[in-house]
This record gives C-alpha cells, structure tokens and sequence, in this order.
C-alpha cells in the first residue's frame, strides 16, 4: 500500500517538478532583463529564440533528478539532499550546453537566478509534498518490543509521518506500549466500527488472530498489512487465475543476466574444452603411468537445490583412496562438515602436482557443459558434508555450484570452514556478472601460486 502511494508520488512529483523549473526559468529570464534593462533579451525571449532550452531543461532535470533517487522518501542521503545534489548537477549541464551553442543566457547572472530559484522552489515543494502522506490514520495490532521500534521509526526518524498512529493490545502481557493503546485485540471490530482507520499493520506476535482480523478488514475494505518477523530476502507477489502466491526468497532470482551468465558458461566451456585436448591427454598419460586405476575420478556432489551429479575430476589419489577415508578422518585439519588432509597419504605423486594448480579441477568443465555447474560459484559440497550443515549453511545450495569460487581466491584450505562458507553466502547476496568477472581474474594468480592448495 505504501509503495503503491509513493510510486504515485513519484510520477506526480516528477511532473511537478518540470513544471516548476520551467516555471524558474521563465522567472529567471524575467527577472534578469528587469532589474538589467536588457532589451536585446526581451526580444530574444519574445522571438522564441531561447525556448529550445525547455526541452533540454525538461529532459536533464527529469533524468538527473531520477538518478540522484530524489523520489525515495527512504533514501539513506535524504530527498532534500538528494534533491539539491540533482539541481547542482543539471545546471552544470545547462551552463555547458548554453556556452556551447553561445545563447543570450549564457549570462552567468541569468544562471544564478535560474539556479537559485529552482533549487527554491523545488526544496519548499519537496517538504510540503510529505504532508500528502500524513493523512493517514493507522491502526498497529501489537505493543511489544517490535511495535515500539515501529512506533519509534515511524514518529521520529521516517520522513513519512502518519496523522495517527494507534495501538491495539494482544495476547502479550506488559506490552512496552500497552499505556497508549486504544484498546484490545479482541474488540477489534469495535475499535474498526468507532474509529477512523485507513491502515491496520499486523506486527509478527499477532499470528493467532491474522485470519479473524484479516476478515473483518476485508469486509470494511480496510487495506491490512502483516510485518515478516526476521526476514531479510526478496518477496514477490503473483497472481493466477483464483491462485495468490506470496513468495519468500533468499537466493538470486533469474533474470537476463543469469541467462548471460550461463550462456557464456556453455560458449567458455566449449572453447577450452577444445583447447585443452592435448593437457588433457598429457595429463591422461602420466596419471596412468603413476598409479592403477582410471584417469578420472567420478564422484556424486549436491548441485543446486541439493540435486545430485556427477562430478569429474582427474584422479589424484590411490585405487580405494574413499573407502580410507574413514580411518584417517582423526586426521581431519578442517573444522565442520568438510575434510582436508595437507599430507593426505592417499595422494600421488603425480595427484601433488595436479592439486598445486589445480589441474585435476579441469575434467569439470563437462560439468559446466551439462549445465550441473558453473564457471564461478559455491564449490559443490559432498552429500556427508551437506548432512552436517547446520541451517544457515544450506543456503549455499541455492546457486549453480562453480569451478571457482571466493573462498578459493582468499586463501583456499587455509580458510576456516565457517568463513568459507560465509564466503559463499556472501557471493550468492552481492552476485552480478562484474563479481564472476572479479573472481575470474582472481583466480590466475591463486592457481598459479597453488596458495591453500593440497
């Protein structure tokens, strides 16, 4: 409901505001020839020969006040600063493009009244256009420790004010605002039938009564609202047919650049691929020269969702290497879910040298072909690792898993197992085509100098 109010408030402000600076600017001119007697200004104004700047004024300050976010009510700069900030740099614009074209206004003086009464104009109309939102009387169910933070955020430090800001008790005993509630939960529709409420917000601690209160709202046509209690992911909202969906989501959600992103996945995989034949065969050749066994190593990892694949790298240890690893699990160096051995004696000779740089990850790019990984992402973890992760750990199974990842660039098995998954998460929260590109780059040198690596 708010967000509907201020996306109106938005388009209307926006409108206003061209009005108003074009508004300046015609009084800027005025004002200039008046108090300078400049008849050849007059004349150039009467001719219409400076009104192809109001097209340009309308299309700069319309881009640049959307820019600066001076439509946000929320923005963490403020709108008046905000605001003033897209006035500065508009009429640093406009003083170019006068200068450049050599127009009659070019005078710095007829500037300085354009750019002092805009910036007027438009601040005195930004906090006045607040008092649109304060015309409303809402109505909060709660009056614990949430609704007092509600009640702080909303009376003392949001832009946006309220004309009334009221409180219903619930079930709670002592409630931190019981003293200034205006009544109980349970003579809702009393309350609903004896007061002016434009608004009701259900706080979390109010889930017993939601369907009863969400009833009566609806047959008053009241708007209602249900704050989330300790949510801090995505929520859309869609609609088909008869069936509403409300859904919660932590993970990136698809989008164009994800369909990038895995499209130069597949084009990346493709050509190494090729071009790696001849390591491939090099590799091939002195890993079955070494030890028994076969070339790659097959091993089934979570993917995303948890769903399980095939994952492939080039053998690095001994024929039965798995099923030892229960014996030396004493041994483990890595704290949590995950095991690592820096003189793991299952390794080989040839398996050292592969692991140093990394060479053994290589047979996954079939992986990345099939579309079970990607080149950057979360490292596929093991179905015994995952069965030890604690709640906030399995996040990370909510992204493509990838050949690369952040942890691997900062440190790799040095990394203590928490931070290495805090490392992921924090991938999966910032993720952007700009981040794969940084850990890409990253991971020349890492490879190189085999840091962490064994």
């Amino acid at each position: 409901m708010l967000k509907e109010k201020l996306n109106t408030f938005a388009k209307v402000s926006l409108l206003v505001d061209i009005l108003l600076t074009v508004l300046s600017f015609i009084m800027a001119f005025y004002l200039r020839g008046m108090l300078f007697f400049d008849p050849v200004g007059k004349e150039e104004w009467v001719s219409g020969n400076v009104l192809w700047l109001v097209p340009w004024i309308v299309f700069v300050w319309a881009v640049v006040l959307y820019y600066e976010d001076a439509y946000n009510p929320f923005s963490s700069r403020g709108v008046v600063f905000c605001t003033a900030k897209a006035i500065i740099e508009a009429m640093a614009i406009l003083a170019i493009v006068i200068f450049f074209n050599k127009a009659v206004t070019q005078s710095r003086l007829f500037i300085g009244f354009f750019g002092c009464i805009n910036m007027f104009v438009l601040l005195i109309w930004r906090k006045a256009s607040f008092l649109l939102f304060q015309k409303y009387d809402v109505l909060v169910i709660g009056t614990g420790k949430r609704a007092k933070r509600f009640y702080d955020y909303f009376t003392h430090h949001a832009v946006l004010k309220f004309r009334t800001l009221s409180f219903l008790r619930t079930e709670e005993k002592n409630g931190i605002l019981d003293k200034i509630a205006i009544g109980d939960v349970t003579n809702f529709e009393n309350t609903l039938k004896s007061h002016s409420i434009d608004w009701v917000i259900l706080l979390p601690d109010t889930t017993s009564t939601n369907p009863e209160i969400l009833n009566l709202c609806e047959n008053a046509g009241i708007p209602v609202s249900s704050v989330l209690s300790d949510f801090s992911g995505r929520i859309d909202v869609e609609t088909y047919s008869e069936f509403k969906f409300i859904t919660f989501s932590t993970a990136p959600f698809a989008s164009l650049s994800f369909l990038l992103k895995y499209s130069l996945d597949f084009l990346f995989a493709v050509s190494t691929l090729v071009l790696s034949i001849p390591l491939f065969l090099i590799i091939a050749f002195f890993i079955k020269a070494d030890s028994k066994g076969t070339v790659l190593f097959k091993q089934i990892r979570y993917g995303l969702n948890g769903r399980k694949f095939g994952f492939y790298k080039f053998r690095t240890m001994i024929k039965g290497a798995e099923e030892m690893r229960e014996d030396l699990a004493y041994l483990n160096e890595m704290n949590g879910a995950a095991f690592k051995l820096r003189n793991d004696p299952r390794v080989t000779r040839v398996g050292r040298v592969l692991r140093r740089f990394s060479l053994d990850e290589l047979p996954q790019i079939i992986n990345i072909l099939k579309g079970d990984m990607s080149f950057v992402g979360p490292r596929p973890p093991l179905p015994s690792e995952v069965k030890k992760y604690e709640k906030w750990q399995m996040r990370k199974l909510s992204m493509r898993p990838g050949l690369t990842c952040i942890w691997q660039v900062s440190g790799r098995n040095e990394i203590d197992f928490d931070d290495w998954m805090r490392y992921d998460l924090e991938y999966i929260d910032h993720w952007s085509l700009f981040l794969d590109l940084r850990v890409l780059i990253k991971t020349i040198p890492a490879v190189l100098c085999g840091r962490g690596a064994y």
